[in-house]
């Protein structure tokens, strides 16, 4: 890369793409371009670059001037009703221009050439004025634009220019302080790209010629939601954003514009035209007399120059209003305008699908494929497995959704894994689903995903698969979807586990549209053990172009030092220790070892080794920049090949060994294995450089083949129709909705009969306990301990509420039983023993037991031959309406904790 000083030390995400950069060079070397989401970008050819740094100079980003005031006069600005008809707003260009025009001058606006491309022009005739009227929601090329305006200055001739706040930065910057030079800046909500808008023109036409567009026709009322679009047969194209116009709606919703406007720094005061311009939306709360309907400007007056357009050019040919400045208004006069938090995965859409479908498809959150994963592994292989498989997707133009195991699953997402794996996290939020509750609640995914692949490294080994919730033969994805395994894993030659599930994953795995496995045993193993045929492809991580390495490699702040042995161990011991140390004395460089990514000891390696506890990140670089590496690690094997690093891999046999003899055959590198320190010592030839032309060449060819595969699996015909698994799966889950139904029927009845189940605190418990309990026969059971923190009041208001005797101030430790009928107290005892106590009330029999702490720690209350008590610390109470003859609540209050809590029983 060049060391000259350039546009390039502008960060991308800060260019506005104004343009002038590329007017700026005396040698042409910069080129402005659109990069991948369409926007305009400058791209600098090294080789021409004089290193003069006139671009910097007038990059109004890197040299942002502010001179204006910061709290303008503001106005309301109403042109004739001849003049606003044909303008967005209170038609306030039309009187500049025509002002500038009147003086012999030049005005530069936005306007539309044949091809609809918006460009920013120069006209000096009124009849060429209408192109430059009207609200464009979109950026407009600059061309050359502000050449030809230093040109028409150095004449002599007044030229207006009108633009986004930082076009007017930018000709301010390029042309300098100049008497003939006018500026005005518009209210900018944010500028989507020329490239998505051809997209929704290429859509609204259907093959016709666009001779026009207006995004703000006055026949449909003075507001910004409604776009017109003119077709050379006569024909036209109208529709509303209240119709569903998917292009105003992306433009107000934030979700197509440039990065950079998101925090503008020419969108605040003070601003940089002479005047700034815009709708005065809001109109109604300074004064709703200056709103006809027709159309209100507001004005910003910021300099001299603005008080002269002012009133040469709009007091005397509208009608004017000053208010006092204000910032508190509905037009964007403030730096950070916040971007849709999805706005980056709108833009993917566009790159495959049309306007409206990209932006149906980003409403309902609908993604190609769900990519059914393990991506919250805290194992480097495991994490950049996952990694490499999303970005081959995402490559191949899908957009995809990553899915994780439900909650229910026995291995929990250990927490911060995000930033125990990587410096930078590497997905977008939008692209990871959220975590379901049970594999059967993710059957919901069916709805946002068209297709469901999943992923590789051992997922469908026994004791991985159970421990991610047994979610990876997709027995949750309605056959109707389309179903794919890339590259799947056993991770040994056999499987083994319960016969009865094997069976069950072997059904669900021939539903499959396409299966492929890691390793050549498991072609075999497909076949013999799960009645799947499946073909033997390469590793994720081989087909992942490494640009996507690269980019992670970028964020590691660690340098290079000297040449150096790299060295990944996951299960340290006293041979691999002897293998690295013979390394070290032969190779004379240092050695670098890193362990499991959860494995911050450094105890377990000799003290001569550097041990460097990396994140995935800093593991590939170190991989990528060693002179020579050794693992036990499947993919630090794989990535020694990509990357060309003569290595030694120690065969892992308890992490599955048949993985390793698998990849080091399809690559002739069986001569790299080893399994012990004797092995090691015996094979000189193990430190020999490789031959990596045939390895590539292998490579190559079965990357070539890994693509076509998954191309060819994605394009497939899924299986037609629901299986009878769907089916009855599907009606369960309808009976299950019918009868949660009728649950939530009957609690309703019953909470507008009898309210005490449904009480949220103690208070409410006992107010409504005491409005009921002529109605109701109350039983009570103490277990561990009535509670220390009984007060006086609350034992008076327990006596009172249940009809209790016993006062339960200061019983701390004692067993205690009641039955009160109709506010009648039948029984009670109060002890430092267990109490047992079986008797009939209203026809109710009753086997009843208390036992504090030390005696026992139980409270019993069976009605009927059913234990209703919830058992457990405080009191436990149990209510039975006397009418309807059937238990009406169990509640257990808990008065030990200076917080007194409530607990209900869910009886329906």
């Amino acid at each position: 890369m060049s060391n000259k000083e350039n546009i390039t030390i502008l960060e991308p995400s800060r260019c506005t793409g104004c343009g002038v950069c590329e007017n700026s060079c005396p040698v042409q070397a910069i080129s402005i371009r659109e990069d991948a989401e369409g926007f305009r970008m400058p791209f600098v050819d090294e080789a021409k670059c004089i290193g003069c740094k006139m671009c910097v100079k007038v990059c109004p980003v890197l040299s942002l001037k502010k001179k204006n005031v910061a709290k303008p006069n503001m106005y309301a600005v109403r042109a004739s009703d001849e003049i606003r008809a044909i303008s967005s707003s209170g038609g306030v260009f039309s009187l500049l221009a025509a002002y500038i025009l009147n003086l012999g001058g030049s005005v530069c606006g936005a306007a539309f050439d044949d091809d609809m491309q918006l460009r920013h022009v120069m006209v000096e005739k009124q009849e060429d004025l209408a192109p430059l009227r009207g609200s464009k929601y979109l950026q407009s090329d600059t061309g050359n634009i502000y050449i030809q305006v230093k040109e028409k200055l150095k004449e002599g001739k007044p030229v207006l220019f009108v633009g986004t706040p930082c076009q007017v930065a930018a000709i301010k910057n390029f042309a300098g302080e100049n008497e003939n030079l006018y500026t005005a800046d518009i209210l900018c909500h944010g500028v989507p790209s020329q490239k998505s808008f051809n997209n929704y023109l290429q859509e609204a036409a259907k093959g016709k010629k666009v001779i026009g567009v207006d995004f703000r026709n006055k026949k449909f009322g003075w507001n910004c939601e409604h776009l017109l679009i003119n077709f050379e047969d006569d024909s036209f194209f109208q529709q509303s954003l209240k119709e569903g116009n998917a292009y105003v709606k992306a433009f107000l919703r934030n979700i197509d514009l440039r990065r950079s406007c998101e925090d503008c720094p020419f969108a605040n005061f003070p601003r940089h035209g002479d005047i700034s311009i815009g709708d005065f939306w809001g109109i109604r709360a300074f004064d709703a007399e200056q709103n006809d309907g027709k159309g209100t400007s507001i004005v910003f007056e910021n300099n001299k120059k603005g008080n002269e357009l002012l009133n040469k050019a709009i007091f005397p040919a509208a009608k004017v209003k000053q208010f006092p400045f204000s910032d508190k208004m509905p037009n964007r006069i403030h730096s950070y305008f916040k971007a849709n938090d999805k706005r980056d995965r709108f833009l993917m859409l566009l790159q495959k699908y049309n306007f409206t479908e990209a932006m149906r498809r980003f409403m309902k959150n609908k993604f190609d494929i769900g990519l059914v994963s393990n991506f919250y592994a805290v194992n480097f292989g495991g994490s950049l497995t996952q990694f490499a498989l999303y970005n081959v997707l995402q490559d191949m133009g899908y957009s995809v959704l990553m899915i994780e195991r439900p909650a229910s699953a026995q291995g929990i997402i250990p927490e911060k894994v995000r930033e125990i794996c990587y410096e930078k996290w590497p997905y977008p939020e939008y692209s990871l689903a959220k975590q379901y509750p049970t594999k059967e609640a993710m059957r919901d995914l069916n709805d946002y995903c068209d297709s469901f692949v999943v992923g590789s490294d051992q997922l469908f080994q026994n004791s991985l698969f159970n421990a991610l919730g047994g979610i990876y033969t997709l027995d949750w994805v309605a056959n109707t979807k389309r179903k794919i395994a890339y590259a799947a894993s056993f991770g040994f030659d056999y499987v083994w586990g319960d016969p009865k599930q094997i069976a069950e994953m072997g059904y669900f795995m021939q539903q499959f549209d396409a299966f492929s496995v890691r390793e050549d045993s498991g072609v075999r193993v497909a076949k013999d053990s799960f009645g799947v045929e499946a073909l033997h492809v390469l590793d994720p991580v081989f087909l992942c172009d490494t640009k996507h390495y690269d980019e992670l490699i970028s964020h590691v702040s660690r340098k290079k030092e000297g040449e150096y042995i790299s060295s990944y161990i996951l299960d340290p011991n006293d041979e691999k220790n002897k293998m690295l140390a013979v390394l070290h004395e032969k190779l004379n460089m240092r050695v670098e070892v890193f362990s499991e990514m959860d494995n911050r000891k450094s105890d377990a390696f000799y003290p001569e080794f550097d041990y460097v506890p990396l994140k995935v990140e800093g593991r590939l670089q170190s991989i990528k920049n060693s002179k020579f590496f050794l693992c036990d690690s499947f993919h630090g094997t794989c990535l020694a090949i990509i990357y060309n690093i003569p290595f030694i891999s120690v065969v892992n046999r308890q992490r599955g060994g048949a993985r390793f003899g698998s990849l080091l055959r399809y690559f002739g590198l069986e001569n790299r294995m080893v399994e012990t320190f004797e092995d090691f010592q015996t094979r000189p030839e193990l430190l020999e450089p490789i031959d990596f032309k045939p390895v590539n060449e292998k490579l190559q060819k079965g990357r070539e083949f890994g693509l076509q595969w998954l191309k060819e699996a994605l394009q497939k015909e899924p299986k037609k129709g629901a299986s009878i698994y769907d089916i009855l799966v599907d009606r369960l889950a309808e009976r299950d909705r019918e009868i949660e139904t009728l649950r939530k029927m009957v609690k309703q009845l019953y909470r507008d009969k009898n309210k005490l189940a449904y009480t949220k605190s103690i208070g409410d418990y006992l107010e409504e306990a005491e409005i009921t309990k002529k109605n109701c026969i109350y039983i009570v059971a103490v277990k561990d301990t009535p509670g220390l923190n009984v007060t006086p009041e609350l034992a008076k208001q327990l006596q009172q509420s249940l009809g209790i005797r016993q006062d339960m101030f200061q019983k701390h430790w004692k067993s205690y039983l009641a039955v009160v009928d109709g506010g009648n107290c039948l029984y009670e005892e109060l002890s430092d023993d267990k109490i047992e106590k079986e008797m009939t009330v209203g026809g109710h029999n009753l086997q009843l037991a208390s036992a504090a702490l030390k005696v026992g720690n139980i409270a019993k209350i069976v009605v009927d031959g059913v234990d209703h008590a919830l058992n457990r610390r405080g009191f436990n109470i149990v209510a039975i309406d006397k009418q309807e003859r059937t238990v009406c609540d169990s509640a257990c209050l808990d008065l030990h904790p200076k917080l007194y809590t409530l607990l209900h029983k869910d009886l329906f």
